[in-house]
């Protein structure tokens, strides 16, 4: 019986990453390609999203966030840049970026995040995701559970280095247009 549950979690995976790769595909206008990362893990992977954007060379950081608790359907907004410029200093940020790696943290009560749920939250798990393409950092992906539920990190890690490219590949189209 776990095998066969094991098999069906790992195919609803694999359908949700293909469906990842076919969506992030869509578009390579910036904005739409962040609109498109943020929402994609929410509700299936994660209660509420927010991508950390590094635009290139570093000179400016913009964000995004998505929350699932708007009736089952997730809703999506830009963040101010005073929002985009506090995330860049929570301290799961800070370590996903220098370490490369994911970081898993659990907060009981506030937690600091520029968004009302997240603050509000009596307990939540959060995950953080680097964002590196091609050698380097476009910023990070943080996944939020409430209550008990974790988020999976296998399923976060594919999901990140698959926005990471589709982020890059569209920070380079934007270059390019200028």
């Amino acid at each position: 019986d776990r095998l066969v549950a094991t098999l069906e979690v790992d195919a609803e995976a694999h359908r949700f990453l293909a469906g990842v790769s076919t969506d992030l595909a869509g578009s390579l206008d910036l904005a739409a390609t962040a609109e498109t990362v943020v929402r994609l893990p929410v509700p299936e992977v994660a209660d509420a999203a927010i991508l950390w954007l590094i635009e290139r060379h570093g000179a400016h950081v913009s964000a995004w966030a998505a929350d699932g608790s708007a009736g089952g359907a997730e809703s999506v907004l830009a963040m101010s840049s005073a929002a985009a410029a506090s995330i860049g200093r929570q301290p799961s940020v800070a370590a996903a970026i220098e370490s490369g790696r994911p970081v898993r943290t659990r907060f009981e009560g506030s937690s600091g995040w520029p968004l009302r749920r997240l603050r509000d939250a009596v307990e939540s798990r959060e995950a953080t995701f680097p964002l590196v393409a091609r050698g380097h950092s476009v910023g990070t992906l943080t996944l939020f559970r409430f209550g008990e539920r974790h988020v999976s990190l296998a399923l976060g890690e594919e999901l990140a280095w698959r926005a990471a490219l589709a982020l890059e590949n569209a920070q380079l189209f934007q270059s390019a247009e200028r």
